[in-house]
């Protein structure tokens, strides 16, 4: 008898301590406040180069919708450099600078809200001369994974930028021509 009361006393108290430790846990899915008030309220209008892979996670990043609050056009251009040729002029590896012009536009107060800049570099090694699936499939979850990190840091910066109002709405982001 002394011995199952203190087994369920320790039971107890390892429930009780498991709870408390996992009651801050957050989901790494979580979208930020600024993302959230972005999807499904923002044109997104992609203009320049045509890189792989840009529509559909520009798609998943902010959405669709006919009633748009914002513009944000997207100036893209990618520049690839062959490296390392060897003696047959095969290229061992490929890399990939793609740059982002990101400029957010507020349709109510018709002006441009936020301007920025962002960069991904990437390096491929291409595998042997002809049709390769897997180097393909790796050169699309390369592009994936930059493109949306880029996508990812130009929300960080436009949250970092509205961060000191950030009960306020991004609606209410000043026009950048504003003192």
């Amino acid at each position: 008898k002394y011995s199952y009361k203190m087994n369920k006393g320790l039971l107890l108290f390892a429930l009780c301590l498991f709870f408390s430790a996992c009651s801050k846990i957050e989901f790494i899915y979580n979208k930020n406040e600024i993302q959230k008030k972005l999807f499904n309220k923002t044109n997104v209008i992609l203009q320049g180069e045509k890189i792989p892979f840009v529509n559909s996670v520009m798609f998943a990043k902010f959405g669709s919708s006919n009633n748009f609050i914002f513009d944000l056009e997207v100036y893209v251009s990618e520049k690839i450099t062959k490296v390392s040729i060897k003696e047959n002029q095969v290229s061992s590896r490929v890399d990939h600078e793609i740059t982002f012009n990101y400029k957010l536009k507020n349709n109510n107060k018709k002006c441009i809200i936020f301007i920025n800049d962002q960069y991904s570099k990437f390096s491929f090694m291409p595998k042997s001369e002809g049709y390769n699936f897997g180097s393909d499939k790796s050169l699309e979850s390369l592009y994936k994974r930059n493109i949306g990190n880029n996508i990812d840091k130009f929300i960080e910066r436009l949250f970092d930028k509205n961060s000191n109002s950030l009960d306020q709405n991004i609606e209410n982001m000043k026009c950048l021509n504003e003192n």
